[in-house]
């Protein structure tokens, strides 16, 4: 987590709270560490971006839901 927190720019708590707003799922196998895929970081980014707007978190996962169902069209 410190290293897709630093990765990011964001501290492990801002990490956190984003990564539970968008509910990406991150994988924690046996140790109970999470993992991040590459598409799970560039999801974080975004919402990263759109939390440095000034989006609150229940907007980010909207906005983030919507772009990608737009993605999959």
């Amino acid at each position: 987590m410190a290293v897709a927190a630093e990765l990011l720019g964001l501290d492990t708590q801002a990490l956190r709270r984003l990564g539970d707003a968008i509910d990406q799922g991150e994988a924690r196998p046996s140790g109970n560490q999470r993992r991040y895929s590459r598409t799970d970081l560039e999801r974080l980014s975004d919402a990263a971006n759109l939390a440095r707007q000034g989006h609150n978190t229940q907007s980010i996962a909207t906005i983030l839901d919507l772009t990608a169902r737009l993605d999959q069209t």
